[in-house]
């Protein structure tokens, strides 16, 4: 019989084949439409060689601050907030796309221990880096809720009630995915 382990491990694989299944065809979408022989600036990474690193556009002004990489955020609860490894102490599916993405995209975990949507719908403007001078919005991000907003309505073991009705969990999930659009953000996972 599995044990809550193996499906803990099962379900850390589930999340990983998932986002790196869609992640695949946005970088390959991103670098097509950013890249291109004149677009493409060269950066001295190690002594023994360069690598190229696109430039959106034209040489950013004076103070401006361009983004070397595409943006990825990961926003969501302790899942998210955990995903960088698993109790085992394995790589969890936020670290395991952080490997697969290095050098190409910056990932970012911002997972909020205890969080469910209401909550994340009041943080979400601290929560995320603010574009600047014309910045590209994130490449794409991740919405990881619904465990805690799925508590018993009659809890009383957490210190705040964390749970949020059905028909408000699926508005609070589109203006959470609204507002990432909002932000530049074309392609929302809500895994």
């Amino acid at each position: 019989p599995p044990t809550s382990t193996s499906f803990i491990m099962a379900e850390q694989r589930l999340v990983t084949a998932l986002a790196l299944t869609g992640v695949s065809a946005l970088l390959i979408s991103w670098w097509r439409r950013k890249q291109a022989p004149s677009s493409c600036a060269r950066l001295k990474v190690s002594d023994s060689g360069t690598d190229e690193v696109p430039v959106a556009g034209t040489q950013p002004s004076a103070g401006a601050r361009t983004a070397l990489r595409p943006r990825a955020i990961l926003f969501g609860d302790s899942i998210t907030e955990l995903s960088g490894a698993t109790h085992t102490g394995e790589a969890g599916w936020g670290a395991l796309l952080s490997q697969y993405l290095l050098r190409r995209v910056d990932v970012l975990t911002r997972g909020f221990s205890g969080y469910n949507t209401r909550q994340a719908l009041a943080i979400l403007p601290y929560a995320l880096p603010a574009r600047q001078n014309g910045e590209d919005g994130p490449l794409f991000a991740t919405i990881f809720f619904g465990a805690n907003d799925s508590a018993s309505a009659e809890s009383t073991s957490a210190p705040v009630k964390q749970h949020v009705p059905l028909q408000e969990y699926e508005q609070n999930l589109r203006a959470l995915v609204q507002a990432f659009r909002l932000g530049g953000c074309d392609h929302v996972l809500v895994l």
